[in-house]
């Protein structure tokens, strides 16, 4: 999936009621891809019993470095972050032809801290935090 950046990964404060948002993206990338994985399964309709497909879609997450530890603190799946990848490994990422042990190799690469733009973002749906 193209993005131009994450604004999802939200920090927990202690002390703080409410979390804090952060904008998170790649230094010297306007659009960056995020892989993920799709599915499209044959399953029956529950109410008609006639057969659709359903399309279903993750976005695959990896250990965090350093700075998303830090913003990416609590919750269910702290200490986790997208798996970013730079453009040259998106691209392979494509191939129809990449060996599973490249996709291995691919799934292991951690985006280093210094290539993370990363800032906290105040929105209408998440007001500013209490501190």
């Amino acid at each position: 999936m193209p993005y131009s950046c994450f604004r999802n990964l939200h920090r927990e404060v202690n002390g703080w009621k409410k979390k804090v948002p952060y904008f998170v993206r790649l230094k010297g990338q306007s659009i960056f891809f995020s892989p993920g994985l799709c599915s499209v399964a044959e399953l029956p309709d529950i109410q008609t019993g006639e057969i659709v497909k359903r399309f279903t879609y993750t976005l695959i997450t990896r250990d965090a470095n350093e700075v998303m530890q830090m913003i990416h603190s609590g919750g269910d799946n702290k200490y986790r972050m997208p798996l970013f990848l730079p453009s040259e490994l998106s691209k392979e990422w494509l191939n129809e032809g990449l060996t599973a042990e490249r996709y291995g190799e691919i799934l292991e690469y951690e985006m280093p801290c210094e290539e993370l733009e990363y800032h906290p973002v105040f929105t209408i749906r998440s007001p500013k935090p209490d501190k």
